[in-house]
């Protein structure tokens, strides 16, 4: 018999989005990283670079190591849309600080004429509430304290898969699962 979050949400995607600034007014995806967990297994990935069409800020390609010549050439968001948003059909969306993504994706939902109303949980506010000891709860402070490997931080799949079994732990932890 199954119990918790499974019953539920059978069908979970993890995702993260890469930037060209935080504004989502303004900005744009430059990179999509997804995986699809089922009952708590990983059953497929999803990880796209995007042509955001404008030059790349040096402290975006600091941060994430993606400059503009890496994006020369790759799909548009509107090519790349379709594919993500079927990849997410019928599964509860995480991310974490699910905010900033979601400005961005719920944008890109509005300009392609689609909807997004899938229920949507936040891993960092679910790690405060499990790990109140820590001085923050960035991504990287949670997945070194549960002993996940960030490697390749700020790339958008790989952000998505540690924060997938950051979800996983924790909701281990708060005896949700």
């Amino acid at each position: 018999m199954e119990t918790g979050l499974w019953k539920q949400f059978d069908r979970i995607v993890v995702f993260d989005t890469e930037t060209t600034g935080i504004d989502f007014r303004r900005d744009r995806i430059i990179e999509i990283g997804a995986v699809r967990l089922e009952r708590g297994k990983e059953v497929g990935e999803f990880s796209q670079l995007i042509d955001p069409g404008r030059a790349i800020p040096e402290k975006v390609v600091e941060l994430t190591g993606i400059n503009s010549a890496m994006l020369a050439g790759q799909p548009t968001l509107a090519e790349v849309f379709p594919k993500f948003a079927e990849f997410l059909e019928g599964a509860v969306l995480v991310a974490h600080n699910a905010s900033f993504d979601m400005a961005f994706l719920r944008r890109a939902f509005q300009r392609f004429g689609k909807e997004l109303d899938a229920p949507i949980l936040d891993t960092l506010a679910l790690a405060r509430n499990a790990y109140k000891e820590l001085r923050n709860h960035k991504l990287g402070t949670v997945c070194k304290h549960l002993d996940i490997s960030l490697k390749n931080a700020h790339r958008a799949v790989h952000d998505a898969r540690a924060t997938g079994l950051v979800l996983l732990k924790t909701l281990e932890r708060l005896n949700v699962a």
